[in-house]
């Protein structure tokens, strides 16, 4: 039976935007998928398990594959910092960069949001686990009556909005665990909406060159490092949420598909 948390915890919703995360002690980790709303104090010999057994882990995550271990991992908090450790048959990737194997030394995790990738038995099926550790300086303090800080927000042309918003339709939505579409399925709804234009590849291309060109802006985490290699997949959510989080891309634009975030 696992390890049940006795340490100070919390579940709150809508975790890992802004604003809820002001006043979380340093250190605190937050995860934002697949279960949302999970908040864990920084506390030596912290021990939160992921992985199929849902009973059984703290962050359950491919449920219904057996590619996934029932306990694949660990995230560890030891010497003031967290840390990753593979358990699993199948690597995590950390980062969508670095790969951790079982009997591997442990990987600390940065301030700030670290997507960990798990294969499953088909290597084209991803699951991902994201987290968030707060920083010392997340929220710097500002001097009362300053101005407001404008939000940076980023160009996209017609297409690039319609393909997006299909793309990020669920997290748009605030469904439960929610995920992104797939090249195929977003080419498939866009499909209804702009009959013989798009194809997976197609779809695919638009987001590189959207990454590719907001990376070439400052923003981090959405191409590999040189020399390194990693799944899309992770780097696509990262595009989505910077374009969200800048406010760019919004419950509004559902209305391209005909959707209402209500």
């Amino acid at each position: 039976m696992v390890w049940r948390l006795s340490y100070p915890v919390r579940t709150t919703q809508l975790l890992g935007r802004g604003t809820r995360l002001t006043g979380m002690r340093p250190g605190t980790l937050v995860v934002l998928e697949p279960d949302s709303g999970l908040t864990v104090s920084p506390t030596e010999g912290m021990v939160l398990w992921f992985g199929r057994d849902r009973p059984n882990v703290h962050i359950c995550v491919g449920s219904d594959d057996a590619g996934v271990s029932r306990r694949h991992g660990a995230l560890e908090y030891s010497s003031g910092c967290w840390w990753v450790r593979a358990r699993g048959g199948r690597p995590v990737r950390v980062g969508g960069t670095q790969v951790l194997r079982k009997g591997d030394e442990p990987v600390p995790l940065a301030d700030g949001r670290t997507s960990l990738l798990v294969e499953g038995a088909d290597p084209r099926d991803v699951h991902l686990v994201r987290v968030h550790v707060v920083g010392a300086a997340e929220q710097p303090h500002r001097k009362p009556g300053s101005g407001t800080v404008p939000v940076r927000c980023f160009r996209l042309d017609p297409a690039e909005r319609l393909v997006l918003t299909v793309v990020a339709q669920r997290v748009l939505l605030r469904r439960p665990g929610a995920t992104l579409l797939t090249s195929r399925e977003a080419a498939e709804e866009l499909d209804v909406v702009q009959p013989g234009v798009w194809v997976p590849r197609k779809v695919e291309r638009l987001v590189k060159r959207v990454r590719e060109r907001l990376a070439a802006q400052g923003v981090e985490a959405l191409v590999p490092e040189p020399g390194s290699t990693g799944y899309d997949s992770a780097y696509r959510r990262n595009l989505i949420d910077a374009l969200i989080d800048s406010g760019t891309l919004g419950a509004p634009d559902l209305r391209l598909l005909g959707l209402d975030e209500d």
